[in-house]
């Protein structure tokens, strides 16, 4: 697999990571009402800040010092810290990980650590509230064992007044679920193209019961997206709800 590289710079990130249709109202309708919400991977605050700004008292929790400095200006109380090994002073009554950010924790061991924290962090009667894309059953079967890699242009963005065009370069290894996303960000006036990667662990819906169990959780429901969809073979994402195990 490719060695390390300079960090995804934060305001392209944030330009082309706009998040899923639907899921900053599902994490808002999901909330609501509730005396603390603990945001685990938070970022820039996409999700927490909207949340802080209907009423809700949130605070945000991500490893990434820059990021949290966008988050705090867009009005998010925050916490740096690892999201496998934090230890607040505090419970809440939901604990949210919007946006694939735990497929971001590339071993089952580092999985079972966030959810277990997540867990140990619940209120009686609280909820761990995750989303993810589906890991297609055909891309990441284990017969095709051979990494692949495909490329695509996503579009424009507009940073600083000027405009760049997005292309991705997706690489899979079937075997472990693993997909590295190599993004170029070319600035069509010309200059240094500005890249970032994204490495990712799909997790699979057959996975989940047994890491949930590990973490101390227990699945509430699934769904397959942020309106209610029953969660089928065919989602394109799934949208989970556990809480303590009893």
């Amino acid at each position: 697999m490719p060695d390390e590289e300079a960090p995804y710079p934060g305001e392209f990130y944030a330009a082309v990571h706009t998040g899923n249709p639907g899921d900053i109202g599902f994490y808002r309708q999901s909330c609501a009402g509730r005396a603390g919400v603990l945001e685990i991977a938070c970022g820039q605050g996409r999700v927490g800040s909207e949340l802080s700004a209907a009423g809700l008292d949130v605070v945000g929790l991500d490893i990434d010092a820059d990021a949290l400095v966008v988050a705090r200006a867009a009005g998010l109380t925050c916490i740096e810290a690892d999201m496998r090994r934090f230890r607040l002073e505090r419970r809440f009554e939901r604990v949210i990980i919007p946006f694939n950010s735990l497929y971001c924790l590339l071993s089952d061991d580092d999985v079972v650590a966030c959810l277990s924290n997540a867990c140990r962090h619940l209120e009686r009667g609280g909820e761990v509230i995750f989303d993810g894309y589906v890991a297609d059953a055909n891309e990441f079967s284990t017969g095709r064992a051979r990494a692949r890699t495909a490329s695509q242009q996503l579009g424009a963005i507009t940073i600083g007044g000027r405009i760049f065009d997005v292309h991705e370069k997706i690489t899979v290894w079937p075997a472990t679920r693993r997909v590295d996303v190599r993004y170029q960000h070319v600035p069509r006036d010309g200059g240094e193209i500005v890249t970032g990667t994204i490495r990712q662990r799909y997790l699979a819906a057959s996975e989940l019961m047994s890491l949930l169990s590990q973490a101390g959780l227990a699945l509430l429901s699934i769904q397959g997206g942020f309106v209610g969809e029953r969660f089928t073979p065919d989602s394109e994402h799934m949208v989970v709800r556990a809480g303590a195990q009893t």
